[in-house]
């Protein structure tokens, strides 16, 4: 898939140069929002943990160990592919 896959138009031909450069430069904006709104629920939920984890039971800190492992999981991963 290139990046316009998820673009309106039905190939790369019947773009203009200045219709391609804006929706990528959308494409990324968007992109880079999302990042950020996932750091800050990654913030969030580690506040949490940190918070909760001491008054839980072994049962429920293993099953917020293991729902942390799902979220963040593939955050890490991306993160070291980029390096």
């Amino acid at each position: 898939a290139n990046a316009l896959s998820n673009c309106p138009l039905e190939s790369e031909e019947e773009m203009s140069d200045d219709a391609l450069i804006e929706y990528l430069v959308y494409s990324d904006v968007i992109k880079c929002v999302f990042e950020e709104e996932m750091e800050d629920v990654q913030a969030m939920m580690r506040e949490v943990q940190l918070e909760m984890k001491p008054a839980l039971e072994f049962d429920a800190k293993y099953k917020l160990d293991d729902l942390e492992f799902h979220i963040f999981a593939p955050t890490i991963i991306r993160e070291k592919a980029k390096k």
